[in-house]
């Protein structure tokens, strides 16, 4: 049986006096990433030496504000100094590998992922898709979804600052090929899924590494923009999720819906 190991963005932690919501398998290749308590009244909340594999964490940070959204930064700095990238994104997986979801603020992604996660699609990551030689590395066992998506339930009330109900997903597999990108815009009529050409990739690639300054690797947005490239409009409604979901779950695991898509 594979063996679950605390660990998320393509790194373990170790030292921490619990690891909820952070299980995946076959990450014993991931560095190892040591956490020290730092009891300091002028310490940061997290202070990463990359060099020496160490995370310094403030006293007071709970555990639950490690996993999101702090670890994600912690991923990020992470892949970038042995050659990986990261993006704002979340990712799916399905028959050939991950799917990343693409959306500004307010796009509604992680609702949408918390709908495909309602119908039994694996969720990869929600906020922050850590990349390197073409694999996805799997992110925190969770999502945070704000509360007028209590249709997934109650979940586990988090980030008092700003209330979130945390929904938990079930442990993952560490990496999987990506494979595609999901582009997700909000639409005043009906769904639709569009295949975008490689023009069109690069357009939208760069629009988000001029607004967000990711991926940081020029040559990583080179090879994003070449994998299938779809744009998923939906309205802003909660009954239209089911068809976004349905169209979502169409790519990932239907042979004519990703053919199409290439």
């Amino acid at each position: 049986m594979p063996v679950k190991m605390a660990g998320a963005y393509g790194v373990r932690l170790s030292g921490l006096a619990e690891s909820t919501w952070l299980g995946v398998t076959g990450a014993s290749h991931w560095p190892e990433i040591a956490c020290v308590p730092d009891d300091r009244p002028e310490a940061p909340e997290t202070s990463l030496d990359v060099d020496a594999l160490e995370l310094r964490l403030r006293v007071d940070v709970a555990h639950s504000e490690l996993v999101h959204p702090l670890l994600g930064r912690v991923g990020s700095q992470v892949a970038l100094a042995q050659g990986g990238d990261a993006m704002h994104a979340g990712a799916v997986t399905g028959s050939d590998g991950a799917w990343a979801v693409i959306g500004p603020k307010g796009a509604g992604k992680s609702t949408l992922l918390a709908g495909l996660n309602d119908i039994g699609v694996p969720v990869l990551t929600d906020d922050v898709l850590v990349f390197r030689d073409g694999a996805v590395m799997a992110g925190p066992r969770c999502i945070d979804l704000r509360p007028d998506a209590m249709r997934f339930g109650l979940g586990v009330a988090v980030r008092p600052s700003d209330p979130r109900n945390r929904v938990a997903l079930a442990p993952i597999a560490a990496e999987h090929p990506l494979v595609g990108l999901i582009h997700l815009e909000w639409s005043s009529a009906e769904t639709t899924l569009e295949r975008l050409d490689h023009r069109e990739a690069i357009k939208r690639l760069l629009e988000l590494r001029s607004d967000k300054g990711y991926p940081r690797d020029p040559h990583a947005l080179l090879d994003l923009a070449t994998l299938p490239n779809v744009v998923l409009r939906h309205p802003r409604t909660m009954n239209a999720l089911e068809d976004a979901a349905a169209e979502v779950e169409r790519v990932l695991f239907d042979s004519g819906a990703r053919l199409y898509a290439r």
